[in-house]
C-alpha cells in the first residue's frame, strides 16, 4: 500500500469533482474512515495531511487512541449506543451518527460532566432502508428534531450526515445526495446558518456526492486499500 500515493489519487479525484461543479477543494474535508486500520496507518495519514479520522466502532476507537500521536481530530462515524456515549465523549471532537433523542440525551449528560460542547452530525436514513438507522428524510421530522436537540445545552447540531445505498447505481446514489442537499438547505434555514456540515460520499461514491454538494466524504479502501 502506498498511502501517500493513494492520497495524492484521492485528492486529483476531489478536484476533478469540485471543478465539474464549479467549487473549490478547500470546501471540502476529508475524514479518513478508519475501521479496521491500525494507529500506525491512522498516524501516516494524518502526518500526510488527512485532517481527521472517523471510526465506526467504539473498541476500536478506546484502543487505538492512546496511540494516535499525529496531530488530527478524531470523529465517532458510525451508530452509537447509548451507554457506549461515555467512553468516547472525552475522545472525539464531533459525533456524525445522532438519529434519535435518547441518544442525543445522553451526549448532552455526559458532555456537561465533561464541561464540553460536543457536536453532532443528524443522520439521515436517505435510501429508506429498513436496515440502517437514520431520521426518516423529511423536513418536519428533521425540524422538529433540531428543535428538539436546541434544547440540550451541551449538544451542538451541527450539520446532517448520511450512508447511500452501496449497492445502488450512480443514478440513484446521485438522486440520493441530491435529496439529501435540499434536506441540508431545510437544516441551514431553520437553523439560521449560512453553512454547515453535510457529510456524503465514501470510496466508491464521494466524486457524485461532491457534485451534489457534499463538504465532508469519509473514504476508506480509496486512502488505504482494500481491508485485510
Amino acid at each position: 500500500m502506498d498511502l501517500k500515493q493513494n492520497i495524492e489519487t484521492l485528492r486529483e479525484r476531489v478536484k476533478s469533482a469540485c471543478e465539474q461543479a464549479g467549487r473549490k477543494t478547500d470546501e471540502i474535508t476529508i475524514v479518513a474512515a478508519s475501521k479496521t486500520r491500525s494507529a500506525q496507518e491512522i498516524n501516516q495519514a494524518l502526518s500526510l495531511g488527512i485532517p481527521a479520522y472517523g471510526e465506526n466502532r467504539v473498541q476500536e476507537l478506546i484502543e487505538k487512541y492512546p496511540n494516535i500521536t499525529s496531530a488530527g481530530q478524531a470523529f465517532f462515524i458510525g451508530q452509537l449506543q447509548s451507554n457506549k456515549v461515555k467512553y468516547i465523549i472525552d475522545k472525539v471532537s464531533l459525533i456524525q451518527s445522532v438519529d434519535r433523542l435518547s441518544l442525543a440525551e445522553e451526549i448532552n449528560r455526559q458532555a456537561r460532566k465533561c464541561q464540553i460542547v460536543m457536536p453532532v452530525l443528524i443522520e439521515i436514513n436517505i435510501g429508506r432502508e429498513a436496515s440502517k438507522g437514520g431520521l426518516e428524510p423529511k423536513d418536519e421530522v428533521l425540524k422538529e428534531f433540531c428543535d428538539r436537540l436546541m434544547n440540550l445545552s451541551a449538544v451542538k447540531p451541527s450539520g446532517l450526515m448520511t450512508v447511500a445505498p452501496i449497492a445502488a447505481e450512480t443514478s440513484l446514489r446521485r438522486k440520493c445526495f441530491e435529496e439529501m442537499y435540499k434536506l441540508y438547505e431545510v437544516f441551514c434555514g431553520h437553523m439560521g446558518l449560512k453553512k454547515a456540515v453535510l457529510s456524503m460520499g465514501m470510496s466508491e461514491d464521494f466524486f457524485e456526492a461532491i457534485l451534489e454538494g457534499s463538504n465532508m466524504i469519509r473514504p476508506g479502501r480509496a486512502l488505504f486499500g482494500e481491508r485485510k
